[in-house]
Protein backbone atom coordinates (compact mmCIF):
# COMPACT_ATOMS: atom_id res chain seq x y z
CA UNK A 1 0.00 0.00 0.00
CA UNK A 2 1.42 2.86 -1.18
CA UNK A 3 0.60 6.65 0.35
CA UNK A 4 1.66 9.37 -2.33
CA UNK A 5 -1.04 12.18 -2.01
CA UNK A 6 -0.47 15.56 -3.04
CA UNK A 7 -2.10 18.91 -1.15
CA UNK A 8 -5.16 18.74 -3.57
CA UNK A 9 -5.82 14.93 -2.72
CA UNK A 10 -4.95 15.56 1.07
CA UNK A 11 -7.24 18.31 1.24
CA UNK A 12 -10.03 16.44 -0.42
CA UNK A 13 -9.67 13.70 2.38
CA UNK A 14 -9.80 16.08 4.39
CA UNK A 15 -12.59 17.60 3.83
CA UNK A 16 -14.46 14.62 3.64
CA UNK A 17 -12.88 13.43 7.30
CA UNK A 18 -14.10 16.05 9.29
CA UNK A 19 -17.44 16.08 8.68
CA UNK A 20 -17.60 11.94 9.50
CA UNK A 21 -15.78 12.87 12.52
CA UNK A 22 -18.57 15.43 13.32
CA UNK A 23 -21.60 13.24 11.97
CA UNK A 24 -20.15 10.29 14.49
CA UNK A 25 -19.73 12.12 17.48
CA UNK A 26 -15.96 11.44 17.39
CA UNK A 27 -13.46 13.62 19.07
CA UNK A 28 -11.19 15.16 16.39
CA UNK A 29 -7.80 13.72 17.81
CA UNK A 30 -4.69 12.83 16.06
CA UNK A 31 -5.71 9.21 16.50
CA UNK A 32 -9.08 9.62 15.32
CA UNK A 33 -7.84 11.90 12.13
CA UNK A 34 -5.82 9.14 11.13
CA UNK A 35 -8.43 7.07 10.86
CA UNK A 36 -11.01 8.84 9.20
CA UNK A 37 -8.22 10.26 6.59
CA UNK A 38 -7.58 6.23 5.90
CA UNK A 39 -11.38 5.73 5.44
CA UNK A 40 -11.62 9.12 3.14
CA UNK A 41 -8.64 8.13 1.10
CA UNK A 42 -10.20 4.39 0.26
CA UNK A 43 -6.27 2.77 0.53
CA UNK A 44 -7.25 0.59 3.28
CA UNK A 45 -9.27 -1.62 2.11
CA UNK A 46 -9.24 -3.47 5.40
CA UNK A 47 -10.26 -0.69 7.43
CA UNK A 48 -13.29 0.33 4.85
CA UNK A 49 -14.45 -2.82 4.95
CA UNK A 50 -14.70 -2.86 8.80
CA UNK A 51 -16.22 0.70 9.32
CA UNK A 52 -18.49 -0.06 6.57
CA UNK A 53 -19.40 -3.04 8.19
CA UNK A 54 -20.25 -1.52 11.61
CA UNK A 55 -21.98 1.88 9.76
CA UNK A 56 -24.08 -1.28 8.41
CA UNK A 57 -24.57 -3.18 11.71
CA UNK A 58 -25.69 -0.16 14.10
CA UNK A 59 -25.44 2.70 11.81
CA UNK A 60 -22.99 4.67 13.68
CA UNK A 61 -19.33 4.66 14.88
CA UNK A 62 -18.01 5.35 18.24
CA UNK A 63 -14.94 7.03 19.43
CA UNK A 64 -14.13 3.70 21.41
CA UNK A 65 -14.59 1.73 18.05
CA UNK A 66 -12.91 4.24 16.00
CA UNK A 67 -9.87 4.09 18.47
CA UNK A 68 -9.69 0.54 17.97
CA UNK A 69 -9.79 0.34 14.50
CA UNK A 70 -6.74 2.20 14.57
CA UNK A 71 -5.32 0.02 16.59
CA UNK A 72 -6.11 -3.38 15.04
CA UNK A 73 -5.49 -1.64 11.17
CA UNK A 74 -3.05 1.42 11.31
CA UNK A 75 -1.14 1.67 14.75
CA UNK A 76 1.43 -1.77 13.97
CA UNK A 77 1.15 -0.96 10.29
CA UNK A 78 3.96 2.91 10.27
CA UNK A 79 4.54 2.71 6.89
CA UNK A 80 0.49 3.36 6.74
CA UNK A 81 -0.08 5.61 9.69
CA UNK A 82 3.05 7.48 8.76
CA UNK A 83 1.88 8.49 4.96
CA UNK A 84 -1.48 9.51 6.28
CA UNK A 85 0.22 11.40 9.20
CA UNK A 86 1.83 13.36 6.72
CA UNK A 87 -1.22 13.86 4.20
CA UNK A 88 -2.78 15.41 7.09
CA UNK A 89 0.59 17.45 7.90
CA UNK A 90 0.21 18.55 3.63
CA UNK A 91 -2.80 20.02 4.10
CA UNK A 92 -2.06 21.62 7.60
CA UNK A 93 0.59 23.50 6.29
CA UNK A 94 -0.80 24.29 3.19
CA UNK A 95 -3.73 25.71 5.52
CA UNK A 96 -1.47 27.95 7.57
CA UNK A 97 0.44 28.87 4.47
CA UNK A 98 -3.07 30.62 2.86
CA UNK A 99 -3.95 31.80 6.17
CA UNK A 100 -0.86 33.83 6.95
CA UNK A 101 -0.98 35.42 3.16
CA UNK A 102 -4.51 36.05 3.58
CA UNK A 103 -4.04 38.02 6.59
CA UNK A 104 -1.29 39.35 4.90
CA UNK A 105 -3.65 41.07 2.57
CA UNK A 106 -6.18 42.10 4.72
CA UNK A 107 -3.43 44.15 6.06
CA UNK A 108 -2.47 45.67 3.42
CA UNK A 109 -5.95 46.43 2.50
CA UNK A 110 -6.97 47.83 5.73
CA UNK A 111 -3.29 49.96 4.93
CA UNK A 112 -4.38 51.21 1.63
CA UNK A 113 -8.67 51.96 2.98
CA UNK A 114 -6.98 54.30 5.19
CA UNK A 115 -4.54 56.59 3.09
CA UNK A 116 -8.09 56.55 0.57
CA UNK A 117 -9.98 57.85 3.54
CA UNK A 118 -7.55 60.66 4.35
CA UNK A 119 -7.38 61.69 0.76
CA UNK A 120 -10.65 61.87 0.24
CA UNK A 121 -11.66 63.85 3.59
CA UNK A 122 -9.02 66.63 2.19
CA UNK A 123 -10.14 66.59 -1.29
CA UNK A 124 -13.46 66.71 -0.77
CA UNK A 125 -15.79 69.76 -1.78
CA UNK A 126 -19.14 70.51 -0.71
CA UNK A 127 -22.72 69.11 -2.15
CA UNK A 128 -23.51 66.12 -3.76
CA UNK A 129 -20.31 65.13 -3.93
CA UNK A 130 -19.65 65.81 -0.07
CA UNK A 131 -22.05 63.47 0.66
CA UNK A 132 -21.04 60.79 -1.70
CA UNK A 133 -17.53 61.01 0.01
CA UNK A 134 -19.31 60.43 3.50
CA UNK A 135 -20.79 57.41 2.49
CA UNK A 136 -17.57 56.10 1.22
CA UNK A 137 -16.06 56.85 4.63
CA UNK A 138 -18.88 55.33 6.22
CA UNK A 139 -18.94 52.45 4.41
CA UNK A 140 -14.85 52.16 4.27
CA UNK A 141 -14.59 52.19 8.51
CA UNK A 142 -16.85 49.24 8.73
CA UNK A 143 -15.02 47.30 6.00
CA UNK A 144 -12.52 47.89 8.31
CA UNK A 145 -14.09 46.54 10.99
CA UNK A 146 -14.81 43.18 9.36
CA UNK A 147 -11.32 42.72 7.91
CA UNK A 148 -9.95 43.51 11.70
CA UNK A 149 -11.99 40.81 12.57
CA UNK A 150 -11.52 38.21 9.66
CA UNK A 151 -7.34 38.90 10.50
CA UNK A 152 -7.83 37.81 13.89
CA UNK A 153 -10.14 34.79 13.08
CA UNK A 154 -7.19 33.91 10.35
CA UNK A 155 -4.77 34.47 13.25
CA UNK A 156 -6.85 32.26 16.01
CA UNK A 157 -7.60 29.34 12.80
CA UNK A 158 -3.62 29.63 11.79
CA UNK A 159 -2.87 28.90 15.54
CA UNK A 160 -5.30 26.04 16.02
CA UNK A 161 -3.76 24.52 12.84
CA UNK A 162 -0.26 24.86 14.42
CA UNK A 163 -1.37 22.82 17.81
CA UNK A 164 -2.93 20.45 15.71
CA UNK A 165 0.01 19.92 13.54
CA UNK A 166 2.22 19.54 17.06
CA UNK A 167 -0.31 16.83 18.52
CA UNK A 168 -0.20 15.03 15.43
CA UNK A 169 3.67 15.23 15.87
CA UNK A 170 3.50 13.83 19.53
CA UNK A 171 0.91 11.29 18.82
CA UNK A 172 3.53 10.03 16.15
CA UNK A 173 6.29 10.18 18.34
CA UNK A 174 4.31 8.32 20.81
CA UNK A 175 3.09 5.69 18.63
CA UNK A 176 7.52 5.03 17.92
CA UNK A 177 8.34 5.21 21.32
CA UNK A 178 8.55 1.93 23.93
CA UNK A 179 7.01 3.16 26.95
CA UNK A 180 9.26 1.24 28.92
CA UNK A 181 12.45 2.09 28.28
CA UNK A 182 12.09 5.30 26.28
CA UNK A 183 14.00 4.30 23.40
CA UNK A 184 12.05 3.87 19.72
CA UNK A 185 10.16 0.24 19.49
CA UNK A 186 10.02 -2.18 17.44
CA UNK A 187 7.42 -0.38 15.10
CA UNK A 188 10.01 2.38 14.77
CA UNK A 189 12.47 0.03 13.93
CA UNK A 190 10.49 -1.98 11.36
CA UNK A 191 9.87 1.25 9.53
CA UNK A 192 13.44 2.50 9.53
CA UNK A 193 14.71 -1.10 8.94
CA UNK A 194 12.47 -0.84 5.28
CA UNK A 195 14.03 2.47 4.58
CA UNK A 196 17.28 1.08 4.61
CA UNK A 197 16.26 -1.93 2.41
CA UNK A 198 14.18 -0.01 0.04
CA UNK A 199 16.84 2.75 -0.33
CA UNK A 200 19.55 0.31 -0.67
CA UNK A 201 21.50 1.89 1.85
CA UNK A 202 24.73 0.24 2.99
CA UNK A 203 24.37 -0.59 6.27
CA UNK A 204 24.68 -3.08 9.09
CA UNK A 205 22.22 -4.86 11.68
CA UNK A 206 23.44 -5.56 15.01
CA UNK A 207 21.08 -7.33 17.41
CA UNK A 208 22.22 -7.53 21.56
CA UNK A 209 20.62 -9.48 24.39
CA UNK A 210 21.29 -8.83 27.59
CA UNK A 211 22.62 -11.84 29.25
CA UNK A 212 20.79 -14.19 32.10
CA UNK A 213 18.45 -11.47 32.32
CA UNK A 214 16.09 -13.82 33.40
CA UNK A 215 17.78 -13.80 36.82
CA UNK A 216 17.69 -10.60 37.32
CA UNK A 217 13.98 -11.37 38.15
CA UNK A 218 14.15 -14.23 39.46
CA UNK A 219 16.94 -12.91 41.90
CA UNK A 220 15.36 -9.62 42.14
CA UNK A 221 12.24 -9.03 41.16
CA UNK A 222 10.57 -8.02 37.90
CA UNK A 223 11.26 -3.96 38.88
CA UNK A 224 14.33 -4.20 39.08
CA UNK A 225 14.53 -6.05 36.05
CA UNK A 226 12.43 -3.13 34.33
CA UNK A 227 15.17 -0.72 35.91
CA UNK A 228 18.12 -3.06 33.98
CA UNK A 229 16.31 -2.69 30.32
CA UNK A 230 16.44 0.97 31.17
CA UNK A 231 19.45 1.40 31.93
CA UNK A 232 21.03 -0.70 29.06
CA UNK A 233 18.67 1.12 26.74
CA UNK A 234 20.12 4.77 27.90
CA UNK A 235 23.35 3.93 27.68
CA UNK A 236 23.33 2.11 24.36
CA UNK A 237 21.39 5.49 23.13
CA UNK A 238 23.74 7.48 24.43
CA UNK A 239 27.13 5.86 23.08
CA UNK A 240 25.54 5.79 19.46
CA UNK A 241 26.17 8.64 17.19
CA UNK A 242 24.92 10.39 14.10
CA UNK A 243 22.33 8.64 12.14
CA UNK A 244 22.87 5.10 14.17
CA UNK A 245 19.37 4.02 15.73
CA UNK A 246 19.11 1.42 18.44
CA UNK A 247 15.29 0.00 19.39
CA UNK A 248 13.82 -2.37 21.65
CA UNK A 249 13.60 -5.28 19.36
CA UNK A 250 11.69 -7.64 21.97
CA UNK A 251 11.87 -8.66 25.31
CA UNK A 252 15.42 -7.78 26.26
CA UNK A 253 17.15 -7.57 22.63
CA UNK A 254 18.20 -4.68 21.05
CA UNK A 255 18.59 -3.78 17.15
CA UNK A 256 20.65 -1.35 16.30
CA UNK A 257 20.95 0.18 12.50
CA UNK A 258 24.31 1.52 11.30
CA UNK A 259 23.79 3.29 8.60
CA UNK A 260 26.99 3.91 6.02
CA UNK A 261 28.65 1.75 8.27
CA UNK A 262 31.25 -0.87 7.15
CA UNK A 263 31.61 -4.20 8.20
CA UNK A 264 35.08 -3.86 10.25
CA UNK A 265 33.28 -0.51 11.67
CA UNK A 266 30.37 -2.33 12.69
CA UNK A 267 32.41 -4.70 14.85
CA UNK A 268 34.14 -2.00 16.24
CA UNK A 269 30.60 -0.18 17.60
CA UNK A 270 29.97 -3.56 18.71
CA UNK A 271 32.52 -4.62 20.58
CA UNK A 272 32.99 -1.02 22.48
CA UNK A 273 29.39 -1.11 23.26
CA UNK A 274 29.88 -4.79 24.64
CA UNK A 275 32.76 -3.56 26.95
CA UNK A 276 30.71 0.14 28.01
CA UNK A 277 27.68 -2.32 29.06
CA UNK A 278 30.57 -4.61 31.24
CA UNK A 279 31.79 -1.97 32.98
CA UNK A 280 29.04 -0.81 34.18
CA UNK A 281 27.56 -0.73 38.00
CA UNK A 282 24.08 -0.56 38.69
CA UNK A 283 23.46 0.00 42.70
CA UNK A 284 19.72 -1.31 44.13
CA UNK A 285 17.47 1.54 45.43
CA UNK A 286 16.49 -0.03 48.53
CA UNK A 287 19.57 -1.72 49.62
CA UNK A 288 22.29 0.34 47.90
CA UNK A 289 24.10 -2.77 46.91
CA UNK A 290 25.11 -3.71 43.72
CA UNK A 291 23.54 -6.18 41.32
CA UNK A 292 24.78 -8.75 39.61
CA UNK A 293 27.36 -7.30 36.22
CA UNK A 294 25.15 -6.91 33.52
CA UNK A 295 26.77 -8.05 30.04
CA UNK A 296 25.50 -8.59 26.07
CA UNK A 297 25.90 -11.25 23.43
CA UNK A 298 25.99 -8.89 20.22
CA UNK A 299 25.41 -10.58 16.48
CA UNK A 300 26.64 -8.53 13.99
CA UNK A 301 25.39 -8.77 9.85
CA UNK A 302 26.13 -6.70 6.95
CA UNK A 303 23.27 -5.76 4.34
CA UNK A 304 23.70 -7.32 1.26
CA UNK A 305 22.53 -5.68 -1.83
CA UNK A 306 18.66 -7.08 -2.93
CA UNK A 307 18.83 -9.28 -0.38
CA UNK A 308 15.27 -9.54 1.31
CA UNK A 309 15.06 -7.80 4.80
CA UNK A 310 14.35 -11.02 7.18
CA UNK A 311 17.23 -12.74 5.73
CA UNK A 312 19.70 -10.07 6.89
CA UNK A 313 17.78 -9.68 10.36
CA UNK A 314 18.14 -13.99 10.58
CA UNK A 315 22.05 -13.57 10.20
CA UNK A 316 22.38 -11.09 12.55
CA UNK A 317 20.19 -13.37 15.10
CA UNK A 318 21.69 -16.71 14.22
CA UNK A 319 25.15 -14.62 14.98
CA UNK A 320 23.57 -13.48 18.32
CA UNK A 321 22.97 -17.09 19.30
CA UNK A 322 26.67 -18.16 18.55
CA UNK A 323 27.39 -15.60 20.75
CA UNK A 324 25.79 -17.12 23.30
CA UNK A 325 26.88 -20.34 22.65
CA UNK A 326 30.66 -19.02 22.73
CA UNK A 327 30.30 -18.60 26.36
CA UNK A 328 28.19 -14.74 26.21
CA UNK A 329 29.63 -11.41 27.01
CA UNK A 330 31.33 -11.26 23.23
CA UNK A 331 30.76 -9.85 19.63
CA UNK A 332 30.04 -12.80 16.92
CA UNK A 333 30.30 -11.85 13.15
CA UNK A 334 28.12 -13.21 10.53
CA UNK A 335 31.78 -13.82 8.77
CA UNK A 336 32.45 -16.41 11.66
CA UNK A 337 29.25 -18.61 11.11
CA UNK A 338 31.05 -19.18 7.28
CA UNK A 339 34.25 -19.83 8.60
CA UNK A 340 33.39 -22.46 11.11
CA UNK A 341 30.27 -24.21 9.14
Amino acid sequence: MDYTDNVEQASEYLRIALPLLNKHGIPPNPIHYTVWYAYASGQNSNLTKAINQVIEAKGSVSAEMSHALYKKHLQNHDAVSMQVHEGVNKVMEALTDQLVSSSDQVMHYNEVLDVVDKELEVESGSGHLHDVVKNLSQETHVMQTVNRDLTQKLNNSSTQLSTLKKELDEARKAANTDILTGIPNRQAFESRFSLCIKEKTPFCLLIADIDFFKKFNDNYGHQLGDKVLRFVAQILQKHLKGQDMVTRFGGEEFAIILPETPFAGAMTVAENLRNIIQQQKLRRTDSKEFIDSITLSIGVAMYRPDEAGEDLIERADTALYQAKKNGRNCVTAEEALTQTA
